[in-house]
């Protein structure tokens, strides 16, 4: 059989030769030089052809020597299309990718969607009436700025959290001496409330189909403060005292028609705390009542 050693030397030096997409892309780098200041917005001719690979995802990829002299490979939509970006991910990571390959920040930075989106979101929150609960309320359900819409949710609980001390003290003016004072259990820990977030449920909320709202039952005895939670003559009734700067429940009393009893032993903390954790809670939007909300 007649042999070919010519033909056995071009196959081995096609294979020694022959490398993968990104193997090729790594060895034909883009310079940071020639891709300085506009990177993120060159033209795809500018990018060298044989520094462009798919990965196993499909992404297009491209080589480039950073600042730091590393070869590194990133998304080529960050090399042509960085004015496209819209998420504060996708910004974030583009920041850090143009100032590891140019040490600085893009000049073109305001020409990019999610800057001019957020300056127009932050113009519109700046003038939003910051005293206006309902104002507050109107820019968080239609902003698309999830940041700022979280700094709006903050303002408005704090909005309504001033108007349950101000309604207090207007309606039951001995609690302005104790609103601010720290809750604590019959075991003597903290309960982490303030004794006034103990009724925002019932002063702000308001039931939207018939406009009742609870009573809140609320009196001072005796240098006690007493809060009475009743429900066609059945409830329980919550007796506190100042003690070192912070208000102790001291018990809890249960009470079905006639019949009173004293709540006894852990029993008292653990039904505190089940009352405790929904009477703090802010109403929704929509079962606010509207007096609190102009």
């Amino acid at each position: 059989m007649k042999s070919y050693p010519w033909l056995v030397l071009l196959i081995i030096l096609l294979l020694m030769n022959c490398s993968s997409p990104q193997e090729r892309a790594i060895k034909n780098p883009n310079i940071s030089a020639n891709l300085c200041p506009n990177l993120g917005i060159l033209s795809e001719r500018s990018l060298n052809p044989n520094s462009i690979f798919q990965d196993k995802n499909t992404i297009w990829r491209v080589s480039v020597v950073t600042s730091s002299g590393q070869i590194k490979d990133f998304n080529k939509d960050f090399f042509v299309f960085a004015r496209d970006i819209k998420s504060q991910n996708a910004y974030e990571e583009f920041i850090a990718f143009y100032k590891e390959i140019c040490k600085s920040e893009p000049p073109f930075i305001k020409e990019i969607k999610y800057v001019q989106e957020e300056e127009k979101a932050r113009k519109e929150w700046d003038i939003v009436n910051k005293n206006s609960i309902k104002s507050v309320i109107s820019f968080q359900k239609t902003s698309t700025n999830e940041e700022l819409k979280k700094e709006a949710e903050v303002l408005k609980y704090q909005l309504l959290d001033q108007k349950v001390k101000n309604h207090l003290i207007s309606k039951l003016p001995f609690m302005k001496k104790v609103n601010d004072k720290e809750v604590i259990y019959t075991n003597g820990e903290s309960s982490e409330y303030k004794l006034h977030e103990l009724f925002r449920s019932t002063v702000l909320s308001k039931q939207m189909q018939t406009g009742k709202k609870m009573p809140l039952v609320l009196e001072e005895k005796d240098g006690r403060v007493i809060w009475t939670i009743e429900n066609n003559n059945s409830g329980v009734i919550l007796h506190f005292r100042e003690y070192n700067g912070n208000i102790v429940l001291d018990k809890i009393v249960q009470k079905r028609g006639i019949l009173q009893s004293i709540v006894a032993g852990q029993a008292v903390d653990f039904l505190a705390m089940g009352l405790f954790a929904e009477s703090t809670k802010f109403p929704d939007d929509e079962d606010l009542d509207d007096e609190f909300i102009k």
